[in-house]
């Protein structure tokens, strides 16, 4: 996945270039406006804080003591636990949780474990039992005052296991300065309240889904839980859970379901999603935006936000992306130079959607504040393009109305600089390759005589991996055929298709299929093709493919 990453970032370089080159001179509605606008500063800036244990998970982040702690699990080896804490731009030397290690043992291990700081002053892990005894069901733990033992303070009538060996979970939980547990229950979308082990009350929540849902976050008087409908923002009194009021949040289209809560200063509360960072107050008087998803991490395909905290009207959010399957820390702070006006504009448009270019332009988006980026595409990325969708690009293009870029997806590269479509990049493409941003292989793909007319937004990285003789296989093409014709019927690939098994093989062994002048070797690429049909029906590529239509 780290190399669809770094495909992601190498084509932000497209977009400088729309940019560096003239074509983003157009305003929000489309007319061209060649006079400075004056920018307006003053703006939140996201900053990366680099965790301290490659590797490990981040399973909680808070702030104590006036210092920020996160806590980390490592399992490479067997479950170990440390937590670190952050100050003057460093973070301190490990301390060893054993008291997590230790829960780990009661429950035959753990999974999906969040730590959280109670207001009481107490650290508390939510985690589910992998035990083959309970096959589902949550527990509770804290630390003995030695910091050696885990106790399990889960009320004893949410332990009881049915039938089918599962017993409550949890999809969020909080602790007030009282000890009184806060547990949203899947089971019935109740919040829950116990004290010393006896349910004093419960609360309808929203619908428990999924195992991570924010139902509720503390001040130090008020607790704040998202309403049943999820579409408002509920406020109670701690000490007798009397609702104190409610905000509609209805300046964003989605429901409040992944949001993520947390308290500020004087009755300021915040919360993150996909739109970004927002800001309201408990008698609701105030509602509104204070950053923008298109300038963070959270607006990034796959980026799912595990903990949010707020600190002196700065905010830190832990994250975990999908793509890479890591941990990041992004800290957001406020700066009176940051623009907060989109002065500049930039279109972007291809015949099929592409997650790749709207990771990219996410990216570019982050580090860019001042640019506003609208991609388009005419089908979707599961649709083939249909003769009508081409014909009102090249209709729209022909008469000076298309996008600043135009991502070809295998349209006509030399009909459309042939027409005069394309502007010429050379004085663009030329530098970089000189700084190494862009390799020949990537420069040159678009080169004409001596001008460069378009930069690839994507490219194809063959690669593969097995044992050593599989490996070796695919090294050649008489490697290949005579590892075919050894065992016909061994597949090589696995499960596959036709397409990307041949685009596979075409691409490791295009050195040997095209020569030096361009022609094709006619000889090796029917060699190939033929190991390339059997190959495919040892690995049952018809079938496979017979699956995906019925999909």
């Amino acid at each position: 996945m780290k190399i669809r990453r770094l495909i992601s970032l190498v084509l932000t370089i497209p977009l400088a270039a729309g940019l560096l080159a003239g074509c983003g001179s157009k305003t929000d509605d489309g007319s061209n406006n060649n006079s400075e606008q004056t920018e307006g500063k003053g703006g939140y800036t996201e900053k990366e804080i680099k965790l301290p244990e490659e590797g490990s998970q981040a399973i909680g982040m808070f702030w104590k003591d006036d210092k920020l702690t996160v806590y980390m699990k490592d399992e490479r080896n067997t479950p170990a636990y440390q937590s670190y804490t952050y100050e003057d731009h460093t973070w301190s030397q490990p301390q060893e949780e054993q008291w997590l290690e230790d829960a780990s043992q009661q429950l035959k291990g753990t999974r999906s474990e969040i730590i959280r700081l109670g207001k009481d002053g107490k650290v508390y892990e939510e985690t589910e039992t992998a035990s083959e005894d309970v096959v589902y069901g949550s527990h509770i733990f804290t630390s003995s005052d030695d910091g050696t033992k885990a106790l399990d303070i889960t009320p004893e009538e949410l332990l009881k296991v049915d039938g089918d060996g599962t017993s409550e979970r949890f999809t969020d939980f909080d602790v007030f300065g009282d000890g009184t547990l806060a547990l949203a229950c899947m089971s019935n979308d109740l919040i829950k309240f116990y004290r010393d082990g006896k349910k004093t009350d419960e609360i309808e929540g929203q619908f428990g889904g999924s195992e991570r849902i924010e139902h509720i976050s503390l001040s130090d008087q008020t607790a704040a839980m998202i309403s049943e409908d999820t579409k408002n923002i509920d406020f109670y009194n701690q000490e007798n859970l009397e609702k104190s009021g409610s905000v509609k949040v209805d300046f964003i289209e989605d429901d409040l379901e992944y949001i993520h809560l947390a308290p500020g200063t004087d009755k300021n509360w915040f919360f993150v999603d996909p739109h970004g960072i927002h800001r309201i107050q408990e008698d609701g008087k105030f509602v509104e935006t204070v950053f923008d998803a298109k300038n963070g991490m959270m607006g990034l395909t796959g980026s799912e936000v595990r903990d949010f905290s707020v600190k002196d009207d700065n905010f830190y959010i832990l994250y975990q992306k999908g793509d890479d399957n890591r941990y990041h820390l992004e800290e957001y702070v406020y700066d009176d130079e940051t623009s907060n006006v989109r002065s500049k504009s930039l279109s972007i448009y291809g015949l099929r959607e592409s997650e790749i270019v709207s990771q990219a332009v996410q990216e570019f988006q982050r580090s860019h504040s001042d640019v506003n980026i609208d991609y388009k595409s005419a089908k979707g990325a599961e649709e083939s393009p249909s003769s009508d969708d081409i014909r009102n690009l090249n209709a729209e293009l022909l008469n000076k109305q298309g996008a600043d870029l135009l991502i070809l997806d295998g349209l006509p590269l030399d009909s459309y600089v042939e027409k005069g479509i394309l502007s010429d990049i050379t004085d663009l493409s030329g530098p970089l390759k000189e700084e190494g941003v862009l390799m020949d292989v990537i420069g040159n793909t678009a080169s004409k005589g001596k001008s460069v007319y378009a930069l690839p937004a994507r490219l194809s990285v063959p690669y593969v991996y097995g044992t050593d003789e599989e490996k070796d296989s695919v090294q050649s093409l008489d490697a290949l055929h005579a590892y075919v014709e050894k065992d016909p019927d061994q597949p090589l690939f696995g499960v596959t298709t036709h397409e990307f098994l041949g685009r596979t093989l075409f691409s490791v062994m295009y050195d040997e299929i095209i020569e030096k002048d361009g022609s094709v070797n006619e000889k090796k690429l029917s060699e190939l093709l033929s190991d390339w049909i059997q190959i495919c029906k040892t690995s049952k590529a018809s079938e496979m493919e017979q699956e995906m239509k019925k999909k």
